[in-house]
């Protein structure tokens, strides 16, 4: 995606990479890294996804795992009290076989000012992915419409104004289906 990192948003289906997959149990770090891992890919030249670096919180007792041949570094994030460590797995280069759709958002907006945060709103370049079998099919550029679908909500009220706002197809499926995180 022309060298610029993106997050993750949300996805449509199951999928993802998760260190289950590995035999690897993650533990609970913090509010913020509530799942005890994070996950970052990448889309090489023939569009296939990625799975770029994988870091995960375990028991330090824990039996070092493989990610696709790499051992993990063992980071200084290790916490004695809780009996924990982090483990970064650096370039597996392993592809992943997901089939679904993929949001995407780059360079969060600070100062954005709404009372109901749509999926993507916070981004200046929100992204859609569809994916099958690990690879690319499509890109889509949905940052202006997610824009247009903000401003709706800029001053309003998420619970009257959903009553009375139509909302685009490609921004619907976002805002209520089951979506994993």
């Amino acid at each position: 995606m022309n060298q610029k990192e993106f997050d993750i948003i949300k996805t449509t289906k199951e999928g993802l990479v998760k260190p289950q997959d590995f035999g690897i149990k993650p533990k609970y770090c913090s509010s913020i890294l509530m799942r005890g891992y994070v996950t970052s890919y990448k889309i090489d030249s023939d569009l296939n996804l990625i799975l770029n670096n994988f870091c995960v919180n375990v028991n330090m007792n824990d039996d070092i795992k493989f990610v696709n041949g790499i051992p993990p570094h063992i980071s200084s994030k290790t916490d004695i009290k809780s009996g924990t460590t982090f483990r970064e797995y650096r370039d597996p280069n392993l592809p992943v076989e997901y089939s679904g759709y993929i949001l995407i958002g780059h360079k969060i907006i600070k100062l954005l000012d709404t009372k109901y945060r749509l999926y993507g709103a916070d981004y200046e370049e929100v992204i859609e992915l569809s994916v099958k079998k690990g690879k690319v099919i499509s890109i889509n550029n949905l940052s202006e419409k997610m824009l247009q679908h903000k401003m709706k909500f800029k001053d309003g009220d998420w619970e009257l104004d959903i009553q009375n706002t139509t909302f685009d197809n490609e921004i619907l499926k976002w805002l209520f289906k089951d979506i994993e995180f």
